[in-house]
């Protein structure tokens, strides 16, 4: 897409990643997370379409086009060799980015990629717009409430839901203070930030990975939750298999969204991993043994 590609800045260290996060998600509800990078880093945190003025979900083609929106950004900002982070949808972008133009990154981390179970993700390759528009994803993404009285209506919402049962009261305070924007002529009253629309929209539009996986160029490191329920066993068995040269570290207690459950662990483990990179020295490539010297 043309034009200026938004996106925040947190912290003012001299050598910058990049963060891509999760469908629904704007960069500031990561705060716990990037807090903890910040003191080393500047964190670059990319805002996808859904959070331009005017944007329309049915402009976008696939997640290439989010890809591609990242490529612009590093572009624009004649950024190359950066390190990215990336949650969900964020991690696969990052991940189609680097393939296309691997001279802008040096350092790849996804978390919670969405790589469907190859099978599923063949059958998914395969199936008409019309079938993907009704899926179980899109469908509770369309009926999802999107405004209420006041943020702290919002929250009380959010807090009984079981996505987010594992956050602490204040990575939700975070995602209600970015993630939600106020109705003009109905202060106090809020609606989300990122339209339910949008999130269906992308949600319609999950790629076949399997495809695309081998043609990184370098050792990645991929972070699991103990409890998701979007990176399957079968998926994980699989990435380990297809590169045993990535560094697959599945955090304990954890669900998809690990960087608002689990942000201080999740940043020491990122931390040790771009800071060893940077140092030259070798990134323990068992995932086992990864965990135990963070004591995840």
């Amino acid at each position: 897409m043309a034009g200026f590609i938004p996106f925040d800045v947190y912290g003012e260290g001299e050598d910058a990643v990049l963060f891509s996060p999760a469908n629904g998600y704007p960069p500031g509800a990561y705060r716990q997370f990037i807090d903890h990078l910040t003191p080393r880093f500047r964190v670059l945190g990319v805002r996808h379409r859904a959070l331009w003025p005017e944007s329309r979900p049915e402009d976008l083609a696939g997640w290439q086009d989010v890809a591609d929106d990242t490529l612009a950004l590093l572009r624009q900002r004649n950024i190359r060799k950066i390190s990215a982070i990336g949650h969900s949808l964020g991690a696969v972008a990052n991940m189609l980015a680097a393939i296309k133009e691997p001279e802008r990154f040096e350092k790849l981390v996804l978390i919670e990629p969405v790589f469907l179970p190859p099978a599923l993700g063949a059958l998914n390759r395969l199936a008409p717009d019309r079938l993907k528009r009704k899926s179980p994803l899109v469908a509770v993404a369309l009926n999802r409430r999107y405004e209420w009285d006041s943020p702290e209506e919002a929250f009380a919402h959010f807090r009984q839901k079981s996505v987010f049962a594992r956050w602490p009261d204040e990575s939700l305070w975070d995602f209600i203070h970015c993630g939600l924007e106020e109705i003009p002529g109905r202060a106090p009253a809020v609606t989300l930030a990122y339209p339910r629309e949008w999130e269906a929209r992308i949600y319609a539009t999950v790629p076949y990975i399997w495809s695309d996986l081998p043609r990184v160029d370098w050792p990645l490191l991929g972070i699991r939750g103990e409890h998701s329920d979007t990176i399957v066993d079968s998926a994980w068995k699989k990435w380990g298999k297809m590169r045993p040269q990535d560094r697959l570290v599945m955090l304990e207690g954890a669900g998809h969204m690990i960087p608002m459950e689990k942000p201080a662990e999740l940043a020491r483990l990122v931390l040790d991993y771009l800071e060893a990179s940077a140092a030259g020295k070798e990134t323990d490539p068992d995932p086992a043994a990864a965990a135990k010297s963070l004591d995840v």
